[in-house]
């Protein structure tokens, strides 16, 4: 979660747990109940979907990095092996490991190693080159191309955990607002229970480079949006 994001984690929070230790206040079918109710619901999401998008946006990464390797690995075997065939090696040679190592760009020209390997694959075997090396290739090129999708996969859920905490932020912001009029309805007479709710209902100012700062209870409303 960004710092914003964070801030109003914790308000919501705060804001939760002051219900529950005021709920005498506000009856179960209440407007007030079913704020909090929202407030509840709201960090609850979001606190489920942050760890949902860190879990997910490092979904596959261990996975790609290591079938990357075995790519790059078993078409630098092909390439070494064909430096001893002199016409493979001259005007267009035809086994170059790629410097860019774009994940497309490296599954394209390995697949291309597999298709010309296998017209010399006899002489590249008599040079020693493993018999296995050109199927090896060719797993591991499927590996990179799965290890590609899952990651690409992570990724999206990890947008769509995103956007769920955006959608909960602004549910639960909204919930505050109902309130802010509802509490204070509830407390005007208790000045010590207004200062308390004033306290849990304030958003850290993310402008302030200073951590201890916090905007107004009147302006936190507007800042959540």
């Amino acid at each position: 979660m960004t710092r914003k994001e964070r801030h109003r984690l914790e308000m919501l929070q705060r804001v939760r747990d002051f219900g529950a230790a005021h709920v005498a206040l506000f009856p179960e079918s209440s407007e007030g109940a079913q704020a909090f109710a929202a407030v509840t619901a709201a960090a609850e999401a979001i606190n489920t979907n942050a760890v949902k998008k860190l879990l997910t946006a490092k979904d596959g990464q261990e996975a790609l990095v290591a079938a990357r390797q075995v790519v790059i690995d078993q078409m630098r075997v092909i390439a070494g092996t064909a430096k001893a065939i002199p016409r493979l090696v001259t005007s267009d040679p035809k086994f170059r490991v790629p410097d860019r190592k774009a994940d497309t760009t490296l599954i394209t020209a390995a697949r291309t190693f597999i298709a010309d390997a296998q017209t010399d694959r006899d002489r590249l075997i008599r040079l020693g080159m493993p018999a296995t090396t050109i199927p090896d290739l060719a797993d591991a090129v499927a590996a990179l191309d799965k290890a590609v999708a899952e990651r690409a996969e992570g990724r999206a859920q990890a947008k769509g955990a995103q956007t769920a905490i955006k959608d909960a932020i602004v549910g639960g912001i909204a919930a505050v607002r109902t309130l802010d009029v509802v509490v204070i309805n509830a407390i005007r007479q208790d000045a010590a229970l207004v200062a308390e709710w004033k306290q849990h209902r304030r958003i850290a100012d993310v402008r302030s480079s200073s951590p201890g700062r916090e905007a107004p209870a009147n302006d936190a409303a507007q800042k959540a949006s």
